[in-house]
């Protein structure tokens, strides 16, 4: 196979993956929203993830949107794992450290901002 046709393959699987979770993110959000203004039980309000679960569980919409959210800050994560997948199997080890030491950064910066 040659370089070409892999880098198209590679970018077309990050495409998708984007693509793909933004569609999903915004029908879980649209989707909760509705329901909310249907059931007339919409309130802003910060929640963990704990709490999500719950509403989730109890079948509030704020979970769904949360839900929703949460895919939505999962994307850029998502895409660093697939590049780093995809350097992995063409060896270029440089780059695939590269993305190994962004996704460790993302995730100080997630548990770092919980405190």
């Amino acid at each position: 196979m040659s370089d070409q046709s892999s880098e198209r393959r590679e970018e077309r699987t990050v495409q998708l993956l984007l693509r793909g979770g933004l569609i999903v993110s915004s029908l879980l959000m649209a989707v909760g929203l509705i329901w909310a203004l249907v059931i007339a039980h919409l309130r802003s309000h910060a929640v963990s993830f704990r709490t999500v679960v719950h509403y989730l569980a109890t079948g509030h919409p704020t979970g769904l949107m949360a839900v929703g959210l949460f895919v939505l800050l999962a994307l850029p994560v998502a895409r660093v794992i697939v590049l780093i997948v995809d350097f992995s199997r063409e060896r270029d080890w440089r780059y695939a450290a590269v993305g190994l030491t962004v996704l460790i950064v993302l995730a100080l910066a997630v548990f770092v901002g919980r405190s």
